[in-house]
């Protein structure tokens, strides 16, 4: 009797301990610890940057503009280089400019950028706002004496010739100065670019680069397929009248909108040649575009009146014929259009597709 309690205490031992021993179960619905379930993101919690968020120098159409023209963003300056090859560093926000280029000075100008010093004005197309401004000479010939002594921080030069070797002294004298031609609207964008970085405002770059840019596309989606008129640009002077290709600044706004140009195959660069008045006779252009060069407007109208007009087989020609002769305001097609390129553009597509603006 006392040896089956025993054993039946042995036995109730050993379920005891086996129970203890037990590995429990993980329950089916067990969460993952916090370290897994960071790893793992739902497509609501993935967050997709934008490239101007990566980098602040690509602008909203995806291309970084900076590097396209070559500059570089220094922080507190940005360094560039000119038509002539110099490399120019140029403190952002700079206090006392000296801007002697009509073209750039507008542009500055109009963009909110102060001025201390100008070259002389024209009375045919004055920058407005500057009133307070020294005269450092004429655009061709500036005061470098004068200059030196006010001691800008920035200095824009026209880009003649006769300026080169002066850019290149004053840069050698510590004065951060700018030799810059815009001879085509990606130069113009290029020009607003560095001007926008100097002032240091991206808002500045879509309003004067971009919005115009998406604009003039618009504009170009809408011109006829299967239409490209034939055109002969001209150019006027007192000294007398030349043709000029496509590689110049209006000959480009001509193309895009898919003219063709007589004069390409008869001049070669971004140069103008006089014309042939046979050759023009014999190929008969759609359309006569005319610009003017000069302050002597009476002088350059007697001169294309001479040279042209008054040819017998001048008026033989399809384009007078059809009252498509056209001489193109100087402010948009003799000057360099600018902030105005759109509306530039739009009067050459009304004069070769006036169907486009009916109304």
């Amino acid at each position: 009797m006392k040896k089956n309690r025993w054993i039946i205490t042995l036995l109730a031992l050993i379920l005891l301990l086996s129970s203890c021993t037990k590995t429990p179960q993980t329950p089916a619905n067990t969460q993952q610890t916090p370290a897994e379930s960071e790893l793992v993101q739902t497509p609501a919690e993935v967050q997709v940057e934008t490239p101007s968020e990566t980098d602040p120098h690509i602008s909203r159409d995806g291309v970084n503009y900076y590097e396209k023209y070559d500059i570089t963003d220094n922080g507190d300056s940005i360094t560039m280089i000119d038509s002539i090859d110099q490399v120019v560093t140029i403190p952002k926000h700079p206090e006392k400019v000296a801007n002697l280029y009509n073209s750039h000075l507008s542009l500055w100008n109009l963009m909110g950028g102060e001025v201390m010093a100008v070259a002389e004005q024209t009375d045919e197309k004055p920058v407005e706002g500057i009133d307070h401004a020294e005269i450092i000479g004429k655009i061709a010939e500036p005061n470098i004496e004068k200059l030196v002594m006010l001691e800008p921080d920035f200095c824009i030069i026209a880009p003649l010739p006769s300026n080169q070797e002066t850019a290149l002294q004053l840069n050698e004298m510590g004065i951060p100065t700018i030799y810059l031609k815009t001879s085509s609207k990606d130069d113009y964008y290029r020009l607003v670019r560095i001007f926008s970085a100097i002032l240091d405002d991206e808002a500045l770059f879509e309003k004067f680069a971009l919005d115009i840019e998406e604009s003039i596309q618009e504009l170009l989606a809408n011109v006829p397929e299967g239409k490209s008129p034939t055109i002969l640009l001209m150019r006027a002077t007192q000294r007398g009248v030349s043709v000029l290709n496509n590689q110049t600044l209006n000959g480009e706004m001509l193309a895009d909108l898919k003219a063709i140009n007589i004069a390409d195959n008869a001049v070669s660069g971004d140069r103008s040649e006089e014309f042939s008045m046979e050759q023009i006779v014999a190929d008969d252009p759609d359309v006569i575009f005319v610009t003017e060069m000069g302050s002597n407007l009476e002088g350059i109208a007697q001169k294309r009146k001479e040279l042209l007009e008054d040819d017998p087989v001048w008026s033989e020609l399809s384009a007078v014929k059809n009252g498509r002769y056209h001489i193109l305001p100087k402010d948009l097609f003799t000057y360099r259009p600018n902030e105005n390129y759109l509306e530039a553009y739009t009067i050459l597509a009304k004069y070769l597709y006036p169907d486009m603006f009916t109304e």
